[in-house]
């Protein structure tokens, strides 16, 4: 009986507590600052230099080993009887922060796999002039292209076509030292493969199903909220007093979050390929 009662006043001390205004009130500010600190560090996080690589997943075969063709590959006049393969390779500047030369303590370099050698390489694609992309071909036979510039500011960049002598699945890996980046980044492919145009559209379903679960919480949250209210109006209560305050913030969290997703873009080149 003793055990009874205690369990039944520990349980009162509970719900007193948390039926107290003042730790409804708590939990609200704690709430809002969460979501302040979280767009505030989002934002800042940007205020930096992110050179990043994106190596399209489709790569293109140009010559099949054992396959009879019509076709004739030369490397200094050495005929290539491998595989030869075309692959496209998106480089930008995601950061906020300009990349000048004098940003970049190791060049950028774009290796294949095993140092497959690359037969030819040239710049598909640039957003601006301005930005002058160049390519340092010295070390093709080792499989190495350098590149360089003038200046990559937000979304800066362009796409470099490489034909190298190797098969489909030759890694291609991109490396540098920018001051401010610890390490390049790069977006990793994974999922069925695509054309550019289907893989984009997918992404963009598939935002657009994370803003309708988060709209379809919060809107659901808000039901039983609703019916609360129409209770207590019906029988001449206040309808929200300061206690409820964080259970209503709850709701709106989710169709803020929903909004968030609505606007954001999926990850990709900026100029497309």
């Amino acid at each position: 009986m003793n055990e009874i009662q205690n369990n039944e006043k520990h349980r009162s001390i509970f719900l007193a507590f948390f039926s107290n205004p003042v730790v409804g009130v708590l939990g609200s500010i704690a709430s809002v600052i969460g979501v302040v600190l979280a767009v505030y560090f989002y934002i800042h996080g940007l205020q930096k230099r992110q050179l990043t690589y994106y190596v399209h997943p489709v790569k293109s075969i140009v010559a099949a080993a054992n396959q009879a063709s019509r076709l004739s590959i030369r490397l200094d006049n050495k005929p290539i009887t491998g595989s030869v393969t075309a692959a496209q390779i998106a480089i930008w500047n995601a950061g906020k922060l300009p990349i000048r030369p004098e940003h970049v303590l190791s060049p950028l370099v774009l290796s294949t796999g095993s140092g497959c050698p690359i037969i030819e390489a040239r710049i598909r694609k640039k957003c601006r002039e301005v930005v002058n992309i160049d390519l340092d071909t010295k070390k093709l036979n080792k499989g190495q292209l350098g590149l360089t510039w003038n200046i990559l500011e937000q979304n800066d960049g362009g796409i470099i076509e490489i034909i190298f002598a190797g098969a489909v699945d030759t890694e291609i890996q991109a490396t540098a030292v920018i001051e401010g980046q610890k390490a390049i980044s790069t977006i990793e492919f994974s999922g069925v493969i695509r054309s550019p145009a289907e893989q984009y559209l997918h992404l963009i379903k598939q935002n657009r199903k994370q803003v309708y679960t988060f709209l379809g919480a919060g809107a659901l949250m808000f039901l039983p909220l609703g019916w609360l209210v129409f209770r207590r109006t019906k029988r001449g209560k206040k309808v929200i007093s300061r206690s409820d305050i964080f259970i209503f913030l709850q709701p709106a969290i989710f169709i803020a979050m929903a909004i968030f997703y609505l606007f954001r873009k999926p990850p990709s080149p900026p100029f497309g390929f």
